[in-house]
Parts: C-alpha cells; sequence; structure tokens
C-alpha cells in the first residue's frame, strides 16, 4: 500500500496541484471529495457495467456447454447400461425372464378372473357362512 497512488487522484491531477488557498471554506472542501467520491462511484459504475458485458457471452457459453454435457452423458450413460446388460446376458437368462414375464401375466389374469367371480356371486346369509357340524 505504500508508494502507491490513489487511482482518482492520478485522473484529477488537479487535484494534486491545486493547494487550498486561504479564503477556501470548509464547505468548497467537501464539494471536492463529494464530487470525487461521485466521480469515483461513477467510474466503478461504468467499469463494472463493461466487465460485466465482456463476461456474459463467456458465462454464458460456459453454461450452454455444461448443459449440454451434462445431458450428453445422462443420456449416454442409459443406452450404454441398457446395451450393455443386452450384450452380456446369456440366451438362458432371456429367456428365463420372458417366461417369468409371461408366467406373471397369466397370474395376474387369474387373480382378476377369480376376483371378479368373487364380486359377481350373492353374497351368502351369515347362517349359510357358518359351516354346520
Amino acid at each position: 500500500m505504500h508508494g502507491e497512488s490513489i487511482p482518482h487522484a492520478a485522473a484529477n491531477p488537479q487535484a494534486e496541484t491545486t493547494a487550498p488557498d486561504a479564503a477556501a471554506t470548509p464547505q468548497s472542501a467537501e464539494t471536492r471529495q463529494f464530487r470525487s467520491v461521485a466521480e469515483a462511484v461513477d467510474a466503478a459504475r461504468r467499469d463494472a457495467s463493461r466487465m460485466a458485458g465482456e463476461t456474459a457471452p463467456k458465462l454464458k457459453q460456459a453454461v450452454r456447454g455444461t448443459a449440454h454435457d451434462l445431458a450428453y452423458g445422462a443420456a449416454f450413460g442409459a443406452w450404454f447400461v441398457t446395451a450393455f446388460a443386452r450384450e452380456i446376458t446369456p440366451g438362458l437368462i432371456k429367456d428365463g425372464i420372458k417366461r417369468g414375464a409371461q408366467a406373471g401375466c397369466e397370474a395376474a389374469k387369474k387373480a382378476k378372473a377369480t376376483f371378479h367371480q368373487a364380486a359377481d356371486e350373492p353374497a351368502l346369509a351369515p347362517a349359510e357362512a357358518l359351516p354346520t357340524a
């Protein structure tokens, strides 16, 4: 920090060379400080706007690239696992899975028919429901 110049002072050389005269009032010193602060804020605003304008396209491109890479990776991973499983699964296991799926469908159809048959039968009277000894 020592030996460094203040940026707003370098931008305004008149502020460094003009010595306050005896007739200057404290109000004029405050006005000068206000102007230098206002100039600093204005310069910061301009610099920030310029930098944001330069950075925004780069950031947008990075986000687009990342989104593309994530989508590609997810799709590749899903299809790779499916294709790999299809390739390494022996025919005997494939046949077993197919027969098991068919048996499950048939069992579900039987259960559905049994359920509908039970729902269509008239309800038994309480005396009829008890077994006779």
